[in-house]
């Protein structure tokens, strides 16, 4: 079986490459012959040239990864007159930005597949086909690869990574990182884009570095960090969000503190694989809880781990992917 996936970017993209390209290697191994192609980083006039040749090729599952345009309601609507079949997954709010062509999308597809469950209301308003597919780490490219809580910690790295987009919302907890700073040895630790500090000027009381995001090193950086932060204002853009961060650290037992918000919900059980603050003074509190008993970062560190071993394992969530395409289409 033929599956070709629209994504919405490269590989360097985080939702390209953990709900398209990630996903596409697994699904050889279930026998499925895979391609990929990054075609939302162009311009409309390039992706319509595309989908043109694209129909040439019929009976095909077409998996689009959150391509929506005015232009591609016409082109996958051609796609279908040929024979194709299309899946549609998305892991964002994106009804906010392009209600119209998202709700299209979701109406015209064979199987939708979403990050969490608050997407999944949405889409079932317009298909009952609607699956949901947390964003999954490959525990296989990890490997053996954890905190070493054997080190030394006279200082205590706070961790984040993220793109550019997200880098605002550091803003939400600088407040508490700032006084936490004054009574402990912190280190604000940015994976990230190498231009970070200029979204950071605000932030004055607490060391930060920022290491470069790399597709060849991120896991080796993540597991240097103490203790991993995912603040988030509650709006309903964030409640699409699919706890991606937090799903790294855990990966990697380290300690995960998130907003109590979305899908950060699902992931996290508030004081047993995590922490949820719900305002900044709970923010503090379990940062401060979290600093200060190594026993309870390593605690919590391999109880986020078992999650996600658990839950949100790649290669269990593409068995629950291959029997959904199987069974409905």
């Amino acid at each position: 079986m033929k599956i070709r996936f629209i994504t919405i970017d490269k590989q360097d993209d985080p939702a390209s490459r953990y709900r398209a390209y990630n996903i596409a290697k697994k699904l050889n191994y279930f026998g499925f012959n895979t391609e990929i192609i990054p075609v939302g980083s162009k311009n409309v006039f390039n992706l319509f040239r595309e989908f043109l040749i694209f129909l040439k090729n019929k009976g095909k599952i077409i998996y689009v990864q959150r391509v929506v345009h005015f232009l591609t309601d016409l082109l996958f609507f051609l796609y279908k007159k040929t024979g194709n079949k299309i899946i549609f997954d998305f892991d964002d709010a994106i009804f906010l930005l392009n209600k119209k062509s998202t709700i299209y999308m979701i109406k015209n597809s064979e199987i939708i597949i979403v990050g969490n469950n608050h997407l999944a209301g949405y889409a079932k308003r317009y298909n009952k086909n609607v699956f949901v597919i947390p964003t999954s780490m490959d525990l296989d490219n990890i490997g053996n690869l954890r905190k070493d809580y054997s080190k030394n910690d006279k200082k205590i790295i706070l961790g984040w990574i993220g793109s550019e987009s997200t880098l605002k919302y550091l803003e939400e907890i600088r407040e508490p990182l700032e006084r936490l700073s004054k009574r402990y040895n912190l280190e604000l630790r940015i994976i990230g884009p190498a231009n970070s500090m200029e979204y950071l000027t605000k932030f004055k009381d607490i060391p930060i570095k920022v290491i470069p995001w790399k597709l060849e090193t991120e896991w080796k950086e993540l597991s240097k960090i103490d203790i991993g932060i995912m603040p988030l204002p509650d709006d309903e853009w964030t409640k699409g969000k699919c706890a991606l961060k937090l799903l790294q650290y855990m990966a990697l037992e380290i300690p995960a503190v998130g907003s109590n918000v979305g899908a950060n919900k699902e992931a996290i059980i508030n004081g047993k694989t995590g922490f949820l603050p719900k305002n900044n003074n709970e923010w503090e509190r379990y940062l401060e809880r979290l600093i200060k008993d190594k026993k309870l970062r390593m605690k919590l560190g391999k109880a986020g781990r078992k999650t996600v071993e658990k839950d949100y394992s790649l290669d269990k969530n593409v068995k629950k992917l291959e029997k959904i395409i199987k069974n409905y289409i």
